[in-house]
């Protein structure tokens, strides 16, 4: 799957501690927001959420 397929909405929501230690969930979202597929502000990804 491509990264602009990629629901990123739905990603974030299984995300989990393990994930985390493994990748960057703020690069992440950064990235998803370059690519023109940004987060709405206030969605949890992991346990980050994104700022408003």
């Amino acid at each position: 799957m491509r990264h602009r397929e990629a629901d990123m909405v739905c990603i974030c929501s299984i995300i989990n501690d393990a994930d985390e230690q493994k990748i960057s969930v703020e690069k992440l979202v950064r990235l998803a927001r370059e690519c023109g597929k940004p987060l709405p502000s206030h969605t949890k990804c992991g346990t980050y959420t994104v700022p408003a």
